[in-house]
């Protein structure tokens, strides 16, 4: 905006600037201790000279590109090549602003695969950031490929460079970094089904570890193994999730513990539960289990 403009201005012009601000608790403490007298307690806070700093300022300037070739019409070679002052004046910064920066170079816009390489190689990843955020939690938080060239192609979508990762990657990962650590969850794998569709596959996680949880309490309380392959699972996420079940676990013990309870009559070991069998009649099931 115009005044950020205008304090960069002023810091660009051979000015004295505090080092430490007024509301430091420094000086504050050092006034109050007498040290020095209250009026005098500027003159604590070191300051630094501008006049021999340089000042390199950047940014992605969406739509900069369409004002030069509004002027120019058609441009050869790269735009940015053709910026003049009163290109940057009509995007919107300030022409005492734009005087101060005589010399202006374009860089090419990163591509795909170079905001790919930032996710994946840079030392101070916004990755490696949440990373350790969900390791506060005692979570460990996977990121394959997938997911990050699902990010660095959201991110080259937005158009405003390296900074556009951690906009697309907050997006999708925040309600996750509040809803994990109230659950049983420990390890999170974050692949390009997730980035695409966070909720859905956050819910069947959540709903995992229900079915995980319920059918180990039952284990225990019967003494019966429970055997749940592939097929089974997918039947039980996708019947809680559809059927809008208010309790999980409920509805999961109120399905198997009956089976268990036959299991238990049969004096069975193992129980394969299949969807066969849960969607079974009691006589059905006596027949399957026999």
């Amino acid at each position: 905006g115009v005044e950020v403009q205008r304090g960069l201005l002023k810091l660009m012009e051979e000015t004295e600037v505090d080092v430490i601000s007024n509301s430091d608790p420094i000086v504050s403490m050092e006034a109050m201790r007498g040290a020095v007298p209250p009026r005098d307690a500027r003159n604590l806070k070191p300051k630094i000279n501008t006049k021999h700093i340089l000042f390199v300022c950047s940014g992605a300037f969406p739509g900069l590109d369409q004002i030069v070739k509004d002027r120019v019409g058609k441009v050869e070679g790269d735009w940015y090549d053709h910026i003049i002052s009163e290109d940057l004046v009509n995007y919107g910064l300030e022409p005492e602003f734009v005087g101060r920066l005589p010399v202006r170079v374009g860089m090419s816009e990163l591509s795909e695969e170079a905001l790919y390489n930032i996710l994946k190689n840079s030392k101070d990843s916004v990755v490696n950031q949440y990373i350790s955020d969900f390791g506060t939690f005692g979570i460990e938080a996977k990121f394959d490929d997938g997911a990050l060239r699902e990010f660095a192609k959201s991110a080259k979508q937005e158009g405003t460079g390296a900074r556009a990762l951690a906009g697309v990657i907050e997006k999708v990962l925040t309600d996750v970094m509040y809803e994990l650590p109230s659950t049983d969850i420990k390890t999170i794998n974050i692949n390009e089904a997730f980035v695409k569709d966070p909720k859905s596959v956050m819910g069947n996680a959540f709903v995992d570890t229900i079915i995980n949880g319920t059918i180990s309490s039952l284990v225990d309380e019967y003494g019966i193994r429970l055997n749940v392959n592939n097929e089974t699972g997918t039947y039980l996420r996708n019947k809680i999730n559809d059927d809008k079940q208010g309790d999980a676990s409920k509805y999961l013990k109120s399905t198997v513990a009956p089976l268990m309870d036959l299991a238990k009559y049969l004096n069975l070991k193992s129980l394969d539960l299949t969807p066969q069998l849960l969607e079974a009649s009691k006589a059905d099931a006596i027949k399957i289990l026999g």
